[in-house]
């Protein structure tokens, strides 16, 4: 069982060392929808605080034509 949870910190690890190299290299949209992809399956887990959800709603009706992060604006 460590070794699922070290395993799992070592890709989240990886994938934000991606999304700074993006960010560093000025690859904006690249990182954002990379970004976008990524807390789209986060929330997709199950125990997701509410106050998450609603950060996820308020970004995506701010900044999203379409429903980038998955949630429904109505639901959840």
């Amino acid at each position: 069982m460590n070794f699922l949870l070290t395993s799992e910190r070592n890709t989240e690890a990886i994938q934000n060392i991606k999304a700074l190299n993006g960010l560093r290299e000025k690859q904006i949209d690249a990182t954002l929808q990379f970004m976008e992809v990524r807390v789209k399956g986060a929330l997709g887990y199950k125990g997701i605080k509410p106050d998450a959800i609603t950060l996820a709603k308020d970004y995506q009706r701010k900044y999203c034509k379409t429903g980038c992060l998955g949630v429904d604006n109505e639901a959840r």
